[in-house]
């Protein structure tokens, strides 16, 4: 059997159209599913375990490796302020690394 070729897919996120290629389409289909079998376990056992943790960790670097996502710049010092909500790399707030 052969596998097809994936094509991107049409995302309607807020009213814009976002192209995700099948690849990626599947590594967050991957993570969905860790998550749904996640939030089952905590459903069912009212506890979570330290590789949940884990997981939760890796998913959100994921998402803001791959999306483009930084921490904001620390008004201070100009260090990223990990403690508050990331911004777009794009953004005049977010932390720039300086290599």
């Amino acid at each position: 059997m052969t596998k097809k070729k994936e094509s991107p897919f049409k995302v309607d996120m807020n009213s814009e159209d976002v192209l995700i290629a099948g690849g990626t389409r599947r590594v967050f289909l991957h993570y969905h599913n860790r998550l749904q079998r996640m939030l089952h376990f905590v459903e069912d056992t009212k506890d979570v375990t330290l590789s949940d943790i884990a997981m939760l960790e890796q998913l959100l670097h994921e998402l803001h490796s791959s999306l483009h996502f930084a921490p904001q710049k620390n008004q201070l010092d100009d260090s990223p302020n990990l403690y508050a909500d990331y911004v777009l790399d794009s953004d005049d707030k977010a932390w720039q690394r300086a290599y």
